[in-house]
């Protein structure tokens, strides 16, 4: 299965990368029940976040410090995202 460039997350055949997507709608983040009813582990949750991230530096609250950790975060999962 093909992964994003971007963040790592699994492509589906001709799909746009789930985490290309406004905030409200991006897998993983909207659900803040997820954690404390044992549907999402808090380190899953961090991943959500980070892929998230490196699609949108641009947005409100991407500094440097949380850009870093978000590159760092995925790397940890393995995957090398593209330097800013």
């Amino acid at each position: 299965m093909p992964s994003c460039p971007i963040c790592g997350a699994p492509l589906s055949a001709a799909s746009p990368c789930d985490y290309d997507v406004p905030l409200d709608r991006a897998p993983g983040i909207g659900d803040p029940e997820a954690i404390a009813q044992g549907r999402e582990s808090h380190a899953g949750h961090e991943v959500h976040i980070a892929r998230w991230r490196v699609h949108h530096p641009d947005e409100r609250g991407a500094s440097p410090a949380v850009m870093a950790w978000a590159r760092e975060r995925l790397l940890r999962e393995g995957h090398r995202v593209p330097p800013a």
